[in-house]
């Protein structure tokens, strides 16, 4: 014989209440008592894995969004030869401020993907023109394209160490 045909109490895991001994329902009453117990246990238990699933799906995109924040060491391929610079970025949200030489840049990053704009003189030309970049952070490369007036350029970058 097993505990309710005895009356004993028995404990859920999801309650702290025991059931009433048999003497107080019938073996039907119990049943359904015990029943209903375990479809809320178990309805409990497909929520959590529900929550749970949806955890670790959601994850790796939050986890994983690599920052542009800090300190990059950028070569320049431009119609004047390989230039290089240091850019030092902040990023505030989707917002980005770079500094370099001097000069700010502001823009954003968002996906991956950053975009920046911003006025930038040059010695070599002896004039201030926009500069706009385009770029794609990828397992720690920075990478992408801009102009500044009329020259086109590209770019890649590492963390400096």
């Amino acid at each position: 014989m097993g505990p309710l045909a005895l009356g004993w109490g028995v404990r859920f895991a999801s309650c702290s209440n025991e059931l009433p001994p048999l003497a107080a329902k019938g073996w039907l009453g119990h049943l359904a008592q015990a029943l209903r117990y375990y479809l809320i246990e178990m309805r409990l238990n497909a929520t959590l894995l529900m929550l749970l699933a949806l955890l670790v799906c959601l994850a790796p995109q939050v986890a994983f969004a690599e920052s542009v924040a800090g300190k990059w060491n950028l070569v320049w391929d431009t119609e004047g030869g390989i230039r290089r610079t240091v850019w030092e970025v902040e990023q505030d949200g989707d917002a980005v401020l770079v500094t370099t030489d001097g000069h700010k840049l502001e823009g954003t990053f968002k996906d991956g993907r950053l975009e920046l704009s911003g006025k930038l003189y040059s010695s070599e030309a002896g004039y201030s023109a926009e500069l706009k970049l385009e770029g794609k952070l990828e397992n720690g490369q920075l990478k992408g394209r801009g102009s500044w007036d009329a020259y086109g350029m590209t770019f890649s970058g590492e963390r400096a160490k």
